[in-house]
């Protein structure tokens, strides 16, 4: 049987020393000055061309509290820290202290998923394929915006700079078909993601969304099809399923989570 500890005496008895190579931060509380910033430090120089471009910084936490940095660096094990075929196929590695960048977290590397092009173009897409679908007009969605000026809207110049980052950094290791398919899922995601009484316009749209996934091993293109945002929807239904066959249920864990947010 294993001895336990209180928190107050792990905090007490815990040599919280900084290490040396934590540089940016030591006995600092605040984030790193521009000065301090070299971009070209947060992935290794063959990686580079794979991320995409850093051109906006935020930091959340800029007065961070004290304990922040007294915290000492938690590194990978040798095994999570060294490229392999499996993680080096989709991903690279990132070091977001090492660029200067405000970073609030003890883990010296992160990963970042190298088909970000390929996200960001099937974001777009699907965008403009909202905008091109003459239903979308009549679709009442938040801050009196239809769900055609809300897809403009987010198509402004940026967009690669918004929500779209999200994919490439929350599924560092996906294929580019997976990344494109979670571009989908995402945008649909962040679209729908609100409170609507039954019956309105938008509800039978976002009900019509779904229905795309409800009975995913039963879809089929069909005549039933009537717009280009229909098909492209389907097809990546399709897609889905595809790629489970192939590999794990990742896929059909996503479409259970995505049927249950709503």
């Amino acid at each position: 049987m294993t001895s336990t500890i209180s928190l107050l005496d792990f905090f007490t008895s815990f040599n919280w020393k900084i290490q040396n190579k934590d540089e940016i931060y030591q006995g600092s509380q605040s984030s790193p000055s521009k000065s301090q910033r070299d971009l070209k430090r947060v992935a290794e120089p063959k990686d580079l061309p794979y991320i995409s471009p850093i051109e906006y910084v935020y930091d959340p936490v800029p007065e961070a509290p004290h304990y922040f940095s007294n915290l000492p660096s938690l590194s990978f094990p040798q095994y999570a820290s060294t490229d392999s075929d499996h993680t080096s196929r989709n991903s690279v590695r990132l070091n977001p202290r090492a660029a200067g960048l405000p970073y609030r977290s003890r883990f010296e590397l992160v990963r970042g998923n190298k088909h970000w092009k390929a996200n960001l173009d099937e974001t777009r897409k699907i965008l403009e394929l909202i905008v091109a679908d003459h239903s979308s007009t009549s679709v009442e969605m938040r801050n009196e915006l239809t769900l055609t000026e809300l897809a403009k809207k987010e198509l402004r110049p940026g967009l690669e700079h918004r929500v779209v980052l999200a994919t490439s950094y929350m599924y560092p290791n996906a294929s580019e078909r997976r990344a494109r398919i979670i571009a989908v899922t995402m945008m649909m995601l962040f679209i729908y993601d609100e409170e609507t009484p039954d019956g309105t316009p938008l509800m039978n749209s976002r009900e019509k969304f779904l229905s795309y996934f409800k009975n995913p091993n039963d879809m089929t293109l069909s005549d039933s099809i009537t717009s280009d945002l229909q098909s492209h929807l389907k097809s990546t239904v399709s897609a889905i399923v595809d790629e489970d066959e192939m590999s794990g249920n990742g896929g059909k864990e996503m479409i259970e989570a995505l049927l249950e947010s709503f």
